[in-house]
């Protein structure tokens, strides 16, 4: 895995832990939600994991293709 400069992969794993902890928070105070659900919301939140950098095969021509050739996408557009 490549990982970016030690200080950019500090800030993103401090914005990626702010944004957890800002999630919780907001699920503990509201009222609407029962403890059960609450429950349930954290623990999905806690099991997030963080992957931070790319692998290094991403950035050699072709090999995203080759990874996502099995994809089939229809585009339909319709005005």
């Amino acid at each position: 895995m490549h990982l970016m400069a030690k200080s950019v992969y500090m800030q993103v794993a401090e914005m990626l832990n702010d944004i957890k902890n800002s999630f919780n928070s907001l699920v503990h105070d509201e009222d609407w939600i029962n403890p059960e659900t609450k429950k349930a919301a954290q623990e999905k939140a806690d099991s997030i994991k963080n992957f931070i950098g790319y692998q290094e095969w991403l950035l050699k021509p072709g090999q995203l293709d080759e990874y996502y050739s099995s994809v089939c996408l229809v585009l339909n557009f319709s005005v």
